[in-house]
């Protein structure tokens, strides 16, 4: 489960997640649309130019996870663009859908070890 808060900022999405992570840390995850201008040396024709995805994105969900620890310290954790060599994982730079937005909560969820109740 988790406690989903839209943002009046169009194009934002802040989600509270309601279950701790398996260390028991707070979990609050920002999706922000990126969107394409249009001009040949935008962060999408770059990423073609140079080999990073496959086709040039019209739009993507830029995310941020801020994780709060019991001890109350702050630390970005759990991000799956986030490559363990701190560079971008192109993998998980999705089209901003609501389909790609879930399923980049479900992969921070599995990264922190938590378990979604699935309703019946």
């Amino acid at each position: 489960m988790k406690k989903c808060i839209i943002n009046p900022i169009p194009g934002t999405m802040r989600v509270d997640f309601a279950k701790p992570s398996a260390e028991g840390e707070k979990i609050r995850v920002t999706l922000s649309r990126g969107t394409d201008t249009g001009a040949k040396n935008s962060l999408p024709a770059l990423w073609v130019k140079h080999g990073f995805t496959a086709s040039r994105l019209s739009d993507w969900w830029n995310v941020e996870v801020v994780v709060t620890a019991p001890d109350g310290t702050e630390h970005h954790r759990y991000n799956p663009q986030t490559a363990r060599n701190h560079k971008i994982d192109f993998a998980w730079v999705l089209p901003a859908t609501e389909e790609n937005a879930q399923k980049i909560f479900d992969e921070i969820a599995r990264r922190a070890g938590i378990v979604w109740e699935v309703a019946a």
